[in-house]
């Protein structure tokens, strides 16, 4: 949030692979996107799994999951009781637009945080195929 406020860029989420398994929020996804989501209710966990050829979108369940996972005090990967997390449906798969993906981490503190481009013409080509999704 740090990074995304230094360089004036609007975070919409967070975006990870699952490279051999399907697309998904597993529970330390879920941990993660609770911490995005407390701070923006519309932040969303984005998930790319290049061996089915899928991406999703994903929010933790507003009311009772927020507050599942906000009493959960386990770490690493543990079971939940029931289905804390749901398809963010308030997502609009628009192909025919452009997208751009910053990547705000830093290898250390001192180095100085990316600058974002100012307008890209860089079509989203990598996730055309709609009907997989």
């Amino acid at each position: 949030m740090d990074a995304a406020q230094k360089t004036q860029t609007d975070l919409i989420g967070w975006i990870h692979t699952h490279p051999s398994q399907t697309a998904f929020l597993s529970s330390v996804d879920i941990h993660t996107q609770f911490y995005y989501q407390k701070l923006l209710p519309e932040t969303v966990a984005i998930v790319y799994s290049p061996k089915f050829g899928t991406v999703k979108s994903f929010i933790i369940t507003p009311g009772k999951g927020m507050s599942e996972i906000e009493k959960c005090k386990e770490s690493g990967f543990h079971p939940h009781n029931e289905p804390v997390y749901q398809s963010a449906t308030h997502i609009r798969k628009d192909f025919s637009r452009y997208i751009e993906i910053c990547d705000l981490r830093t290898s250390s503190d001192t180095d100085p945080l990316p600058t974002p481009p100012s307008n890209p013409k860089v079509p989203n080509k990598t996730f055309t195929d709609s009907s997989r999704y």
